[in-house]
């Protein structure tokens, strides 16, 4: 089983990523669909089933109050001229961190992620020499948008001809400590 463990987006934050994918030419990019779109908290990878329980429990244990996360602009990476992600970042938040190493520490992952959500992904390397993506998409103007994070999910990435389909496991809700 492909197993990764992400925040889910509320609908104005989704609505405003749909607004950057607008001008995306979909021949050239392939589009983070809106009922996928996420912040990853971290990438498990292939797990073997018998595991999941073990997870479940590890995860459960994570104790955090609900707090706010707010967008910020948008980017590329590797970089932007070399396209190969399209997505929108977070505003540094101290509450998100602490939330990201307490789930990253329980598979030993010493690394952290940017947190950013994936908007789309070009179908192979745009080397944009002249910026003209870059410039293009500066153009749209998007509000920075804000949303209470109460929740976490444990999700399996199940592959199909139309792509992978994310299947909610496990919910983990915020509490009081």
């Amino acid at each position: 089983m492909r197993l990764f463990i992400a925040i889910p987006l509320s609908e104005c934050i989704k609505e405003n990523a749909m607004l950057i994918q607008s001008s995306l030419d979909k021949r050239i990019f392939r589009i983070t669909k809106k009922d996928q779109m996420h912040i990853t908290l971290a990438f498990l990878g292939d797990v073997d089933e018998k595991n999941i329980n073990n997870i479940d429990k590890s995860l459960k244990n994570i104790k955090f109050k609900p707090f706010s996360i707010n967008t910020k602009s948008f980017g590329f990476f590797p970089a932007n001229n070399r396209i190969r992600i399209v997505w929108i970042g977070l505003e540094n938040n101290d509450e998100f961190i602490e939330l990201q190493k307490k789930v990253r520490s329980i598979f030993n992952f010493k690394d952290k992620l940017m947190p950013h959500i994936t908007v789309a992904r070009a179908k192979k390397i745009i080397y944009d020499k002249e910026y003209l993506w870059t410039k293009k998409i500066s153009q749209i103007k998007i509000k920075e948008k804000s949303m209470i994070v109460n929740n976490f999910i444990l999700y399996e990435s199940v592959p199909t001809n139309e792509g992978n389909i994310y299947k909610i496991l496990k919910i983990y809700e915020s509490n009081d400590y």
